[in-house]
Formats: C-alpha cells, sequence, structure tokens
C-alpha cells in the first residue's frame, strides 16, 4: 500500500502531519479507497449531497456539455443551457416572461 503523505508526495496536503486514502471511485454518497474500503461521503458538499457520485445521467449531460464548452462568463455571453433553465425556473414565479416583468415595472 502507497503511503499518500508529505513529504512522500508532490499534492500539498492540507494536513502535512497525516496519511490520506487515495479514492479510486464513488458510489451513491459512498467513495471507496483503493484496498474497496468504503466512506461515507459526509463532507462532499451539495452537489454530493443532491446527486451523487457516478450518477450516469449527470455524468453523460456534464459529457454532452463539454463537446460543446466547458465555461462561458456570463459577463459577456449567453448560452443556450442558461438560458432554458432561466425561463423554467421564472415559469415558477408570478412574472413569468420578459414581457410581463417590462409591464410590472414602475414608471
Amino acid at each position: 500500500m502507497t503511503d499518500y503523505r508529505y513529504p512522500d508526495s508532490h499534492v500539498f496536503y492540507r494536513k502535512l502531519g497525516r496519511s490520506y486514502p487515495r479514492i479510486v471511485r464513488g458510489e451513491g454518497c459512498w467513495l471507496y479507497d483503493e484496498q474497496g474500503k468504503g466512506y461515507l461521503d459526509a463532507v462532499g458538499g451539495a452537489y454530493v449531497a443532491n446527486l451523487g457520485h457516478s450518477n450516469p445521467e449527470i455524468a453523460e449531460a456534464l459529457a454532452r456539455q463539454a463537446r460543446e464548452f466547458g465555461y462561458v462568463s456570463a459577463t459577456a455571453f449567453t448560452h443556450g443551457p442558461v438560458e432554458e433553465l432561466a425561463s423554467r425556473a421564472s415559469s415558477t414565479s408570478s412574472i413569468s416572461s420578459p414581457a410581463a416583468r417590462k409591464r410590472s415595472r414602475p414608471p
């Protein structure tokens, strides 16, 4: 078993005095190291808490988007996925269209 710790690695670990398990895969809320030991991922953040690791539907959507472009700055551009998301989100509010927003603005 390789020891993943400072100074045996080029990684700048957050805590230099401990060894780290090397994660090789994730499934749902679980992570698995090189020996197959499972760890409940209680620190994965909002993404993992809601969607899990290795979600096939999410992986396919990410791959599809990556084939088009990776990131577009909203300060200079717009794109289909963000326009669609905004449209879907606005459909849940009482002011659902750009025209309705214009009509509802005070003079």
